[in-house]
């Protein structure tokens, strides 16, 4: 296949290659979007802040620390911005018919009243 970005991950799962196969790495679900930078990871969502985690320190995202590191947030915002860019419009995200149900499995998994 041409035209496609990554890396080879079985020797980062086997264990025969202990370094990071990316420092930064981006996905995205509807609105939802995701950047890891080292061990920062920053979630946005469509209906509330976004949410910051040190995952070497908190590898189940308890702890959010937006509100302790706003310039990282900041920051990590627009990398996520500056990589939307890149992308192709998905033609499912012309319809939102699931959004409300990612919302709601969303806010069961954070348990957000």
């Amino acid at each position: 296949m041409k035209g496609l970005d990554g890396v080879n991950l079985i020797p980062y799962v086997t264990g025969q290659n202990k370094a990071r196969p990316h420092e930064v790495l981006y996905w995205k679900k509807d609105a939802r979007a995701v950047v890891r930078e080292g061990d920062w990871k920053l979630i946005r969502y469509p209906d509330r802040p976004a949410e910051l985690f040190k995952i070497d320190e908190d590898i189940s995202e308890q702890n959010d620390l937006s509100g302790q590191y706003p310039d990282r947030v900041k920051k990590m915002y627009k990398m996520i911005f500056a990589w939307e860019l890149t992308l192709e419009r998905p033609r499912w995200m012309l319809k939102k018919l699931y959004e409300q149900l990612d919302i709601e499995l969303m806010d069961k998994y954070r348990k957000v009243e």
